[in-house]
């Protein structure tokens, strides 16, 4: 939907800015003696100002700890970038993780609460809810769940006669719109859709145990059909 023209620029501008970050509260990955978790942490989603800060930090910490080792120009380097992917991890979790009582408040003292007291699963585990919680509010599209969902997208396309909606979409769900529309132009000379035919193809070298249960191109797992 289009800016109301008769609306001031200026408005939709507060109207952006006064919108509350996408934050969701998730369970420590820490449990106590009686196998609960210890505690919340509010999960924040990040600024572009701060994923910059976070990257410039985590390339300091790596070439700080690294000294004389950093990998010349050209050259490529296993422990270097696995070594800048952890401080970033670090990083990112020390802006995204907010205090469950007040989310203006970091939830870890310093980065060194992260590094020191944390395991290197349970930083997977906060790093994973934050991503989830990115892509949960985000505005990007990751998988069609419907045809309904396909059907409504084929047609605010041919509406909008434009390819602007696409930039909603990442490369999966692109792929899946595409493959639905090329479906519809050209049937399989089977009679079954180019996309069935496509995840048969895909999955006619999976084991039958990997099989049971994954969904086929109507909507119903193999499992539901043998029964």
């Amino acid at each position: 939907m289009l800016p109301d023209p008769s609306v001031p620029a200026r408005d939709y501008w507060l109207k952006l800015t006064e919108v509350p970050r996408p934050s969701d509260r998730v369970d420590f990955p820490r449990k106590d003696k009686d196998g609960k978790p210890i505690c919340e942490v509010i999960i924040q989603v990040m600024s572009q100002a701060e994923m910059m800060a976070a990257n410039a930090e985590a390339e300091k910490t790596a070439r700080k700890l690294l000294k004389d080792s950093i990998p010349a120009k050209g050259e490529k380097s296993r422990g270097y970038d696995e070594l800048i992917t952890s401080a970033g991890c670090v990083e990112i979790l020390w802006r995204v993780c907010r205090h469950p009582d007040d989310p203006k408040l970091p939830f870890f003292r310093s980065k060194m609460d992260i590094t020191e007291h944390l395991t290197v699963d349970e930083i997977g585990v906060l790093f994973n809810c934050y991503a989830m919680t990115a892509a949960k509010y985000g505005p990007v599209i990751n998988e069609f769940e419907s045809d309904s969902e396909l059907e409504a997208w084929i047609q605010t396309l041919a509406e909008a006669k434009n390819w602007a909606p696409l930039g909603f979409l990442s490369l999966g769900a692109l792929r899946q719109l595409v493959i639905s529309m090329a479906s519809r132009l050209y049937p399989s000379p089977t009679g079954s859709s180019l996309l069935g035919s496509l995840l048969e193809t895909s999955t006619s070298s999976l084991p039958t145990t990997t099989l049971e249960g994954l969904p086929t191109h109507d909507g119903v797992s193999e499992s539901t059909n043998s029964s």
